[in-house]
């Protein structure tokens, strides 16, 4: 039995030397990092009417394509995708390469995010569209291990503003064109155009051509693209009277289109319409015209 153990060493020696450096498993944890990513919406924190932010949502690429995806980032399987109430990911990154990020959030309603990719996100039948954010980041190539990712919203907002008197109890109605999804990564609407209805009644409103107060008591949001405006026909009834239709409405993501004048057919009519920056600045100059009815 002592003669077999010799020769059974001098057997593995043998099949260990022929072994080159390359076949042997090699595992080289060097190049990776742990790094987190904390998701910043711009919803002022003063404003009383701002939702509630309860679902955020990543996905993580290897191309500006956003064709390749980056597989078992989140130590969750292969997935390139994760979704939480909180806005912070940590992710296990190679340092040697540089991802590229999409981004969602909104109120955990009323919005689809399809195979969770935000390659096209889409409105919920049934649900109006509410206001919803997205953005895109890069994370080069580099040792840095903590980042922020400044979302804008994906929506534009309606503001009805009336320069006269509205008694309560008035039905008022609005039809807007918008399209039911949205695509992070080319930063537009999309999908099928639908028109969509909104009905309410009023309360007592009383304004002036220089002191308009709002009409809707509820906010208006429209899917639309972050950057440039797109033209929408808005067509407004006041109960059974006639329908008015301003035509070439500018709506864009992250700004808020403003359209003053008397809600009213009784008489003559001429609607104002501005944009403005005040969720944020941007590159959109305000636009003011004069449309009469």
């Amino acid at each position: 039995m002592k003669n077999y153990i010799p020769i059974l060493c001098a057997a593995l020696i043998a099949v260990l030397a022929s072994c080159s450096s390359d076949s042997l498993p090699t595992t080289n944890h060097s190049d990776l990092r742990q790094v987190t990513i904390d998701v910043v919406t711009n919803t002022p924190a003063t404003r009383a009417t701002a939702p509630a932010i309860s679902r955020y949502a990543i996905s993580v690429w290897e191309d500006e394509e956003y064709a390749v995806p980056a597989e078992g980032v989140f130590m969750t399987g292969n997935d390139n995708t994760a979704s939480n109430a909180t806005g912070t990911f940590a992710m296990i990154l190679n340092s040697t390469k540089t991802y590229y990020c999409l981004f969602w959030a909104d109120n955990g309603a009323g919005y689809a995010l399809g195979d969770n990719t935000l390659r096209n996100v889409t409105l919920t039948e049934g649900h109006n569209v509410s206001e919803a954010f997205c953005g895109k980041t890069q994370i080069p190539a580099g040792t840095s291990t903590t980042y922020t990712a400044n979302l804008k919203r994906a929506v534009a907002k309606v503001t009805l503003k009336e320069t006269g008197e509205i008694p309560a109890g008035n039905t008022i109605t609005v039809k807007i064109n918008h399209h039911t999804a949205y695509t992070v990564r080319d930063d537009t609407d999309t999908g099928d155009q639908v028109l969509h209805t909104l009905t309410w009644t009023t309360t007592a409103k009383s304004g002036t051509a220089d002191a308009p107060v709002q009409l809707n008591d509820e906010d208006i949001f429209v899917l639309a693209p972050v950057t440039r405006a797109s033209l929408r026909n808005i067509t407004f009834q006041c109960n059974d009277e006639g329908e008015v239709m301003v035509s070439n409405v500018p709506l864009q993501a992250n700004y808020n289109t403003n359209i003053k004048g008397h809600y009213t057919t009784v008489s003559d009519q001429t609607f104002n319409v501005n944009v403005d920056n005040k969720w944020e600045t941007g590159n959109l100059s305000p636009e003011t015209r004069g449309i009469h009815h």
